[in-house]
């Protein structure tokens, strides 16, 4: 949501959406989270009352996800530490990892 093309349509068609999930945050195979979200994007979600709900999105690609799936330590140690609620007047952010035994 951050190229040029992208805030034009969201501008352009902030009425119509009833939900707004951008990818303002990354996570690494470590469980790091890196981001922030957009100042302007917020300000405009706030005035329209439209609910913002971030996802966070896999900086490593594939191998990057399953590493942090087996790296109990990465998922527990670090509580994806986005600042929900602090930062930005998000929806809501949830992430959770659960532990599934694949016999």
């Amino acid at each position: 949501m951050e190229t040029p093309k992208s805030m034009r349509s969201f501008v352009e068609h902030v009425d119509k959406i009833d939900l707004l999930v951008p990818t303002w945050y990354g996570v690494d195979a470590q469980g790091l989270v890196q981001g922030e979200p957009n100042p302007y994007v917020l300000q405009l979600a706030s005035q329209k009352k439209l609910p913002v709900m971030p996802i966070l999105s896999m900086t490593q690609g594939r191998d990057g996800f399953h590493r942090l799936l087996l790296d109990v330590e990465a998922r527990s140690a670090r509580s994806m530490p986005c600042c929900a609620g602090k930062t930005a007047p998000v929806h809501r952010l949830s992430v959770r990892f659960r532990e599934h035994r694949m016999d």
